[in-house]
């Protein structure tokens, strides 16, 4: 009988889990758990509400704030997501043990299959697109003199950020060819 070959366990198995972390961290801990909420209720308090609590929208803002210092994690994510999870990583297991250029060509060719077969380009630019246009809104948020103009970003921010969530949750989270 024969037995199925397994990939080899690779020194950067555990990379895999810790990006997988970070994705739950930033999308489920942080965007959705803390700021996400933020976002609404500023949206809710906005007008008279606003004028009688200033002590909750200030705490609010500072929370939607809270963009500009972790926003850009959506695209360390996006950026690493390829190198960590790309099966051409358990080819350098193998390629020890091969000529240099065989290696190479094994693991672009790992790469450009799993690429093709799950339109990673494709989720990967999904990524950058979403946080591209949550940015846009907060920035229009960040900038608006007017309430309305204010509730209009953050509705968008909101928007954007369920559309980022999605795509982070698009990617596939295991390395098949």
């Amino acid at each position: 009988m024969r037995r199925a070959l397994r990939a080899p366990l690779h020194e950067d198995a555990g990379a895999a889990i810790m990006w997988r972390r970070r994705v739950a961290e930033f999308t489920h801990d942080w965007l959705r758990n803390r700021f996400l909420p933020r976002v609404h209720a500023w949206i809710a308090i906005t007008g008279a509400d606003a004028e009688a609590r200033p002590n909750l929208v200030e705490t609010l803002v500072a929370g939607i704030r809270e963009w500009d210092v972790r926003g850009d994690e959506a695209l360390m994510l996006s950026e690493d997501y390829c190198e960590i999870m790309s099966p051409r990583r358990f080819i350098d297991d193998v390629a020890i043990h091969l000529p240099s250029d065989v290696g190479e060509f094994l693991r672009r060719t790992a790469f450009a299959c799993w690429n093709a077969r799950h339109r990673i380009d494709s989720r990967v630019e999904h990524v950058r697109s979403a946080h591209a246009r949550v940015d846009t809104n907060f920035r229009r948020w960040n900038a608006s003199a007017r309430a309305h103009e204010a509730v209009i970003a953050l509705n968008g921010v909101a928007s954007e950020c369920e559309a980022l969530i999605a795509a982070l949750s698009a990617l596939p989270t295991t390395a098949r060819l």
